[in-house]
C-alpha cells in the first residue's frame, strides 16, 4: 500500500503553512519600536575624510617605524665594540631612517596641503 509522505501532500502543506501563520507572535510587527539608528564607528562623513584618516594612521606607523630604526642604528653604533664596519652599518641604518623620516614628515605636510585645497573641512579635527 502506497501512501503519499506526509510533507508531499499538498493539503498537509497548506495546513502547516496556515499554522505557522496562526503561530508566529504579533511582536514582529510592533509599530510603536522606533526605527534603528546605526552610529557610524568611522566618525567620518565623507570620502575625503576617510583618506585622510587612513593616510595619517599609514604616516604615523611610518614614522614610529623610522623612529624606532633610529634607536636600532644607535644602539648597532653603541654595541659595535669599536669595529669600524659595525660602526658604519650603524651609521648607515642612522642616516636612511633620519631620511625616511623625513620624507614622511614631508609628505604628511604636503597630503594636508593638497586635501586643504579640495575639502578643507575634511582636515577638521586631524592634529
Amino acid at each position: 500500500m502506497t501512501h503519499p509522505s506526509f510533507f508531499r501532500n499538498i493539503r498537509a502543506r497548506a495546513f502547516l503553512f496556515i499554522l505557522t501563520l496562526l503561530l508566529v507572535p504579533r511582536s514582529f510587527s510592533r509599530a510603536e519600536d522606533p526605527p534603528l539608528e546605526l552610529s557610524n564607528p568611522l566618525q567620518v562623513d565623507n570620502l575625503l575624510a576617510l583618506v585622510v584618516q587612513i593616510t595619517g594612521i599609514a604616516l604615523a606607523g611610518t614614522a614610529l617605524f623610522a623612529l624606532v630604526m633610529i634607536i636600532f642604528g644607535g644602539l648597532m653604533i653603541i654595541a659595535s665594540g669599536g669595529k669600524e664596519e659595525r660602526v658604519q652599518k650603524g651609521k648607515d641604518t642612522l642616516l636612511w631612517a633620519v631620511i625616511g623620516l623625513a620624507i614622511v614628515l614631508f609628505s604628511g605636510v604636503i597630503m594636508r596641503f593638497v586635501i586643504a585645497g579640495l575639502d578643507p573641512d575634511a582636515i577638521i579635527g586631524q592634529s
